[in-house]
């Protein structure tokens, strides 16, 4: 292999050391016929590949419940929890997108009060709608943090380490001129360079 580092008369020669062996990992398992991978979970302990339903124990209509707020767990929403848990244990962003009236919000609702409010997680619900102004989510989401702890560092609420923040209808906002839509510019801003100018 012949390197040019610049200079019109000096070629240095190297030798590049190609001599591995590539051996892939085989696994004996096959996804089920007519199944989407996307419908099926891999269970890694007991090697197979399992429906999502087969993850969460039997369901069953608890009693003395009122029929608005009975939430029966179908594939696509033990698909969302599970996605959900796993991106907020490793500090990632989700974005949960399908179908009007499917249950997204409420599932995700249910799922923050549910796991993500004690000692350690906080949490701030909110939506976006057509009038939805940049300074009014920059403001929300202001007002719950602090700089108690370090000045210039933002913290949740004393006493919790991480707070996890659930913005419904993210398409809402309405646009500007040229197409753009600041309040979603202000989270891309936020998820790009992890943070923003006061105000």
């Amino acid at each position: 292999m012949h390197l040019y580092n610049g200079s019109p008369d000096i070629l240095e020669t190297q030798k590049v050391d190609t001599d591995y062996e590539i051996s892939p990992i085989v696994f004996g398992i096959k996804i089920p016929e007519k199944v989407n991978v996307f419908d099926m979970f891999y269970n890694a302990e007991k090697f197979v590949w399992q429906n999502w339903s087969q993850t969460v124990p039997p369901f069953s209509i608890p009693k003395n419940i009122g029929f608005n707020d009975l939430l029966i767990p179908t594939n696509d929403s033990i698909r969302f929890n599970y996605f959900l848990h796993l991106n907020i244990k490793n500090n990632m962003h989700s974005l949960f997108c399908g179908p009007t009236g499917t249950g997204k919000s409420i599932n995700v609702a249910k799922e923050l009060a549910a796991n993500y409010y004690d000692q350690h997680y906080t949490f701030l619900c909110t939506g976006f709608s057509g009038q939805t102004n940049v300074n009014q989510i920059q403001r929300l989401i202001d007002s719950k943090v602090c700089t108690r702890r370090r000045k210039g560092q933002y913290w949740p609420e004393e006493g919790r380490n991480e707070i996890v923040i659930f913005i419904d209808d993210l398409n809402m906002p309405q646009k500007e001129q040229y197409g753009a839509q600041p309040p979603i510019e202000l989270l891309r801003q936020w998820m790009d360079y992890g943070g923003w100018f006061d105000l």
